[in-house]
């Protein structure tokens, strides 16, 4: 694998808004997340790695302040759950290697 860093969140970002790489990871939740929604808004899907099971979920909060009046969007929900299926075919394979020592 061709790995970089770890790298500084004011340098990591742009480059990867401009495709420098395939994936980012970070270890901390509002390391990444706060700067990925700042530039893509609700067009994101966190997904968790190192589960034996796929694990997604939607790029938002709860949003209980708008609850039951129609006017959330289903945007990010739709995209987790496509996500998750595209993983699901192949995460037998990624679980059994990551398991090996």
């Amino acid at each position: 694998m061709n790995v970089t860093g770890p790298l500084p969140a004011d340098a990591l970002i742009p480059a990867a808004v401009k495709g420098k790489w395939n994936m980012v990871i970070v270890c901390y939740h509002d390391q990444g997340h706060a700067p990925f929604k700042a530039v893509y808004g609700d067009d994101g899907v966190n997904i968790t790695v190192g589960l034996p099971v796929v694990r997604v979920s939607v790029d938002h909060g709860t949003a209980f302040d708008i609850a039951g009046q129609g006017i959330a969007r289903e945007a990010s929900l739709v995209l987790s759950l496509r996500r998750a299926a595209q993983l699901a075919p192949g995460w037998d394979h990624v679980w059994r290697t990551a398991q090996k020592k």
